[in-house]
């Protein structure tokens, strides 16, 4: 009773404080907003660090929304200097720009003349690159490196069994070359990718599709030839940009997260409304906590305490996972697989694809009621791996002696210092068979597909979201705003839209390295680094719902 009360005395004193501030600012003369990328760009928050501190393409549609009925604003200079983001992330912040430019002007300035940067600045009104800016415009590169021969000139037998023709995670280590369904795979999702390029620039530079191809296969490109063939609009650095636009002058501009902590007058429920959760999951599924250093990993422990929270919260009517993973452990993934299947029967669950939803975190997603995904999200690998790495010959070509006691025929299975048996190895096809028998059944009850139909695209095959779309592994092509929409839509077809929120899994409390864990540490690029701490971490597991082809999403 006493909450409408205490609601509307705050809303007055609010009000009271901003509206004057307000008001001040009403009298600046028109500006431009200036967004500028140097960086990490990620769709939603992961961390509570990064939720302070970090470019979300949320805030740009937050941005966006609030330059779009401000009418101080001119339009958005957008200066990309360096952009470290994934193919879906890009196309995600290109269309909340293309909102933007229905109405306002959008001017871009290119430093960088990478793909990725060129096909997100290609979406501007005007398009201004810098003297000296090498266009890098060659197409799409995928190479791939196989370290099977070298392992075993050493000594090092890594023996891997895989449920599925095309599960190949482990490639790269037991072979010295390209098995001909990777290679199949691998050239789809790259012909996808390069056609997905081609239609995006096409469009937006207003040249045919076979111009933009024979554009490509002609680069690279310096400015000025760049400029002749129509791939930019002006040779200008950023100053010369400014004082263009400011007709002599710079122009006239607030920085864009400046713009975005102002305050504004606004009035505040006099009830507690709904809620739509967004939780963001991001990196390799593991057992135990969540973490975001020294690479973010998915935790089971974290997972399972947060969807028990938000199914006794009644303020919250839905929930949208962001998942980017390529997957991780059977049994985690299992695990929170379970704890989604009994959050759904309290209220309903979207799944939104980042970059890549593939293997486990493909398995998770079936937990849920709808399943979006971009056209170039990887997805699928519905396949499992298991093995061990065999130590003998490295150790006795090192001299090193190593004694083993066994009770059971099999308990020295996963050991380092002897190869699998064949008695061993018939345990390990066996679970192999199982544990991938009860992945296609998750599939086949999850998309109502027949098991039958689910073994044909399945066989750890990774489909670009196009394909996957095509084929029934997912509802809908678009983003996180996609998954957003419809689920506001179910909730409230004619009334006001329920409020967004990000919601973070808990971390095991204990000290600095919590801490880090938690996000609140540097965002770093391990790089190999970050690769290798996840393999030592997926070791611990004993079987694997996992995908490799993360590592070369940038170039898709």
């Amino acid at each position: 009773m006493l909450r409408p009360l205490f609601a509307l005395v705050i809303n007055l004193l609010y009000n009271t404080l901003v509206l004057p501030l307000w008001l001040l600012r009403r009298l600046r003369r028109r500006y431009w907003l200036h967004l500028t990328l140097d960086g990490p760009l990620r769709q939603r928050a992961t961390s509570r660090r990064f939720r302070r501190r970090g470019l979300t393409v949320d805030r740009v549609q937050d941005l966006v929304d609030r330059a779009l009925i401000d009418n101080k604003v001119i339009g958005v200079l957008l200066t990309i200097r360096s952009i470290s983001a994934g193919p879906t992330t890009i196309d995600a912040l290109r269309e909340q720009l293309a909102r933007l430019k229905d109405r306002k002007p959008l001017e871009v300035c290119l430093e960088t003349g990478e793909m990725a940067a060129y096909r997100l600045a290609s979406i501007a009104d005007r398009l201004a690159v810098p003297l000296g800016v090498l266009l890098d415009l060659r197409g799409h590169y995928l190479e791939v490196r196989f370290y099977g021969d070298l392992l075993a000139r050493y000594g090092i037998d890594l023996q891997i069994g895989q449920a599925g023709r095309y599960k190949s995670a482990a490639e790269r280590l037991t072979r010295g070359t390209i098995s001909d369904a990777n290679r199949e795979a691998l050239e789809r999702l790259l012909t996808l990718a390069h056609r997905h390029s081609i239609e995006q620039i096409s469009t937006a530079r207003k040249l045919s599709q076979e111009t933009v191809a024979d554009l490509l296969n002609d680069g690279p490109y310096d400015v000025e030839l760049a400029e002749q063939r129509g791939l930019i609009d002006s040779i200008e650095d950023e100053q010369s940009w400014l004082e263009r636009l400011g007709d002599g002058r710079p122009a006239r501009r607030i920085v864009a997260q400046r713009y975005l902590r102002w305050v504004r007058p606004k009035w505040f429920s006099l009830f507690r409304k709904k809620l739509i959760a967004i939780v963001s999951l991001r990196g390799a599924i593991r057992s135990g906590y969540s973490r975001q250093f020294p690479s973010p990993q998915i935790g089971d422990v974290s997972l399972r305490k947060l969807f028990d929270q938000l199914a006794r919260l009644r303020r919250v009517a839905g929930v949208v996972l962001h998942i980017d993973s390529p997957g991780g452990g059977v049994t985690p993934s299992e695990l929170i697989y379970q704890a989604l299947c009994r959050l759904r029967k309290k209220k309903p669950v979207y799944a939104a694809f980042g970059d890549v939803a593939a293997s486990g975190g493909y398995y998770i997603a079936c937990g849920c009621d709808r399943l979006v995904c971009s056209a170039m999200t990887l997805t699928g690998s519905i396949g499992v791996l298991a093995g061990k790495l065999s130590l003998q010959r490295l150790l006795r070509r090192l001299g090193i002696g190593s004694f083993a006691i066994r009770r059971g025929d099999r308990s020295g299975m996963f050991g380092s210092s002897a190869p699998l048996n064949a008695s061993e190895r018939a345990a390990l096809e066996r679970l192999l068979r199982t544990t991938y028998q009860r992945f296609l059944e998750r599939v086949a009850q999850a998309r109502r597909l027949p098991v039958a139909e689910v073994d044909d695209i399945a066989q750890g095959r990774v489909w670009a979201g196009c394909d996957a779309e095509q084929h029934g592994l997912v509802d809908q092509l678009g983003g996180l705003s996609a998954a957003i929409t419809a689920m506001q839509q179910q909730l409230r077809p004619r009334g006001a839209k329920l409020r967004v929120v990000d919601v973070f899994p808990p971390v095991k409390p204990s000290g600095l390295l919590s801490l880090l864990a938690a996000g609140y540490a540097p965002e770093f690029d391990f790089g190999a680094g970050g690769l290798l701490w996840d393999a030592l971490e997926l070791a611990k597991e004993r079987l694997w719902f996992y995908s490799p082809w993360h590592l070369d999403r940038r170039d898709l």
